[in-house]
């Protein structure tokens, strides 16, 4: 199903636009929103109460959200660099390797925590694999934990099931490389 302004007039009516947000949904996997919450969000977006919603009222929208939101930060040129220097590196596979090898452990690890209903922030969950790599002579430095974890990092707090996950992906890409890299 494509969604589009067909007429090519420019705009789009509250039923186009109510397809283009159902549409959206289905494609990120989230639940239908109410016609209500979609009327709602057509008449915030339609500035000038005409019916219609134009390229300029869309962007004049969301340029509002973005100054009261603020945009996001990007990290700098440098920054990436060193995260994929770090993430190609023989070390990032060794702390791979050790996690993988460490997978059960730090299961449990996380499961004690959660049923301590204690919280998953950045540094929790960085001392509790330290611990891990501390073991097998492995240190790490800020910008590769930052490199490391920021991934599963959402509103403060590290999603540790997600973040293993991703651990494993990695650990069998790396060990599918000619020479396992």
């Amino acid at each position: 199903m494509c969604i589009r302004d067909r007429d090519r007039a420019g705009r789009l009516t509250l039923a186009q636009f109510s397809k283009l947000i159902r549409r959206l949904a289905d494609l990120s996997g989230d639940d239908q929103p109410s016609y209500a919450i979609i009327k709602d969000l057509f008449e915030l977006i339609d500035l000038k109460r005409d019916g219609k919603i134009d390229l300029n009222e869309w962007l004049a929208t969301f340029k509002e959200v973005e100054a009261a939101t603020g945009p996001k930060k990007k990290p700098n040129e440098d920054q990436q660099r060193k995260t994929s220097e770090f993430e190609s590196s023989k070390e990032f596979d060794r702390v791979m390797r050790v996690f993988g090898k460490n997978r059960k452990f730090l299961e449990g690890a996380f499961r004690e925590m959660r049923s301590q209903s204690a919280e998953f922030s950045f540094e929790r969950v960085r001392a509790v694999l330290a611990d891990v790599l501390w073991k097998e002579y492995i240190e790490l430095t800020g910008e590769q934990w930052s490199s490391l974890l920021r991934f599963a990092e959402k509103e403060g707090f590290i999603n540790t099931k997600l973040m293993l996950e991703v651990f494993k992906d990695r650990l069998a890409q790396i060990q599918a490389l000619p020479g396992g890299r």
